[in-house]
């Protein structure tokens, strides 16, 4: 199904809606499609509309998904290829290079966040108006800004008060964190425990948090997965006290370079007689790390995508913190800091 209007190039599949009006003039001899793993399958469609649409661009498509902003191909952004980044908005940090960091993406790099058409507000709304809570946040992920908006606007008239609507990253939590003791609940309208974990750990234990699910239309509390996540986190945290040699892993993906947290970190293990080494990386995994001699690190720190320690790496046979969870273990464990 396409929508087109004089200005507008639009497809909706699979119920997502598409807006690729800023293609229409595009300049580029070749577009770099990419996607969220969730959105990697529809590519192959997508890439078929915009050869229809733009018959005089080559459409490719990248294979492995982009798990943010963080993680977009800027170093196929060059010359005449532009870059097509589906299913992500808004990236509050800088994309950072040897030649210094900017906020601002390249000209040839277009963000097309994808919305969800689906989700039943009046189902949802009164789920959550059923929890009996005054006050809500509410935060989204880049596909569902439509719905957490309607949701907000049913839940206002249900005598719900929503105090703050925004977007929801999954190392991003700075507008919550501001709310907190100030509302009853945070809600988090996402498929997936991903976001609504992240926010939990960031606010930490006594905070109420709820998954929106628009895919199920369902309203789950996460408390007690949060709780799981912290007593390994705190466990993990435990056993980095006693390093005495630490690995720094240093993202060279653009998203994920860090060299202010780098150098902040450096000069903590310092002043605390760590020895350290700085290695690099784009795409970190168990089987990298398995690569390095069992005894060469005692603990590591992924100063790149925090949901890494967590989630891929959270049960790791050695420590892996992120840079937050480092620096709480080293002031002596007692509060916990979630992700920087």
């Amino acid at each position: 199904m396409t929508r087109q209007g004089s200005k507008s190039l639009e497809l909706v599949v699979d119920n997502y809606l598409f807006d690729f009006s800023r293609l229409r003039e595009t300049r580029f001899k070749r577009l770099v499609l990419e996607a969220p793993q969730g959105f990697v399958r529809l590519l192959p469609r997508i890439a078929s509309f915009l050869r229809e649409k733009l018959p005089g661009a080559k459409i490719v498509y990248r294979l492995e998904p982009a798990y943010g902003l963080c993680s977009i191909s800027l170093s196929l952004a060059q010359g005449d290829t532009g870059v097509v980044h589906v299913g992500h908005d808004y990236y509050p940090y800088p994309f950072c290079g040897l030649d210094g960091c900017s906020y601002r993406l390249p000209d040839n790099v277009l963000v097309v966040p994808g919305l969800y058409l689906g989700g039943d507000v009046e189902k949802l709304s009164q789920r959550v108006s059923s929890l009996g809570v005054g006050r809500v946040a509410i935060g989204y992920s880049a596909q569902h800004s439509r719905l957490a908006a309607s949701l907000a606007g049913r839940l206002q008239e249900l005598g719900v008060e929503v105090v703050y609507v925004g977007p929801l990253l999954g190392c991003y939590f700075a507008p919550y964190l501001r709310l907190r003791g100030s509302v009853d609940a945070y809600l988090v309208v996402a498929g997936g425990t991903f976001h609504a974990l992240g926010l939990g750990l960031s606010l930490g234990s006594g905070e109420s948090v709820y998954r929106v699910d628009p895919y199920s239309d369902s309203v789950e509390a996460v408390e007690g997965t949060v709780r799981r996540f912290l007593a390994k986190r705190f466990w993990a945290m435990r056993a980095f006290v006693g390093a005495r040699r630490v690995g720094i892993v240093v993202g060279l993906l653009p998203g994920q370079h860090r060299p202010g947290l780098v150098n902040a970190l450096t000069a903590l293990l310092k002043r605390h007689g760590i020895e350290y080494d700085l290695i690099l990386v784009e795409h970190l995994s168990r089987e990298l790390l398995d690569n390095l001699g069992p005894n060469e690190y005692d603990a590591y720190v992924v100063t790149s995508c925090p949901r890494l320690a967590v989630d891929d790496l959270g049960d790791y046979w050695k420590p892996v913190l992120a840079p937050g969870e480092a620096v709480a273990a080293l002031r002596g464990g007692r509060d916990y800091i979630f992700p920087w």
